[in-house]
């Protein structure tokens, strides 16, 4: 929405063409995270925190073992990529599409996991309002400035932002 209002519909286009997120590497921390959530309630219930820390360290490293390896090589070849999948006409898509994808480091972990079994909804729920403002303002900053580049890093940095403090409140409540 703001790209097109700031930069226009065709930059919109260009800016749309470049956020896709690489197929099956976004959901692969979200699909271990649903079948370990079970154990994770009964672990968190039964106050076995050391269990839980190990149990999410064993996640997280089988996530970027599966996840790092093609991100890299897709990022590495990011604008052939995107020109041979898009054409030679969106080749600016390529530049959004790396930055952009840049946060599937970052997506190794489900980082909402043990806060919704400990019910804490609504401190997930402030740290999205709260994203959700940080990206609008940081695109109304970023996006004058830097153009297509500033929208994507705006998304990229909010979703650090949000990762960060969603890690912090799992950590105080794992008392690690």
């Amino acid at each position: 929405f703001m790209v097109s209002i700031f930069l226009g519909e065709s930059a919109y286009a260009i800016y749309r063409n470049g956020v896709i997120q690489i197929p099956f590497l976004d959901t692969v921390y979200h699909s271990i995270a649903i079948v370990v959530m079970p154990t994770l309630a009964t672990m968190f219930f039964n106050r076995q925190r050391a269990d839980i820390i190990d149990l999410k360290k064993r996640i997280i490293v089988q996530s970027a073992a599966l996840v790092y390896p093609p991100l890299i090589f897709i990022l590495v070849f990011h604008h052939p990529l995107i020109v041979t999948y898009l054409s030679a006409k969106y080749t600016e898509s390529a530049i959004i599409f790396f930055i952009f994808n840049l946060g599937l480091f970052l997506k190794i972990n489900y980082y909402q996991d043990l806060l919704l079994i400990a019910q804490k909804t609504g401190y997930i729920f402030s740290v999205f309002v709260l994203g959700f403002c940080l990206n609008v303002g940081l695109n109304y900053w970023l996006i004058p400035q830097f153009g297509l580049v500033g929208a994507a890093s705006a998304t990229l940095v909010t979703y650090a932002v949000v990762a960060i403090l969603l890690l912090y409140k799992t950590s105080k409540l794992l008392e690690t």
